[in-house]
């Protein structure tokens, strides 16, 4: 393994596999995951993140620098954030 990023297994991905009639009970990691998945940097804005994640209908977003995994970011991580980011708003005012 050489740390790139090669693809995602969410779990509505998984779900689609295992009721698509292509399943396969020896299925590896690779016959399951989104190839070549929608990715982000560490420096970019968090409020682009959700903007991306809710434009590519996609439940997680890696978070990749120099082509290698650093994190991720999930829809739950985007409400917590969101969440956060209201409640200043709203102490302000």
């Amino acid at each position: 393994m050489d740390g790139t990023l090669k693809g995602i297994i969410t779990k509505k991905r998984l779900v689609h596999y295992l009721n698509s009639s292509d399943s396969d009970n020896f299925a590896t990691a690779s016959d399951v995951m989104s190839k070549n998945p929608v990715t982000i940097g560490p420096n970019d804005d968090i409020k682009y993140a959700m903007l991306l994640m809710i434009e590519k209908k996609v439940s997680c977003l890696p978070v990749v620098e120099k082509n290698e995994l650093v994190g991720i970011i999930t829809d739950k991580d985007a409400k917590n954030v969101w969440d956060k980011m209201k409640s200043r708003s709203n102490a302000k005012n």
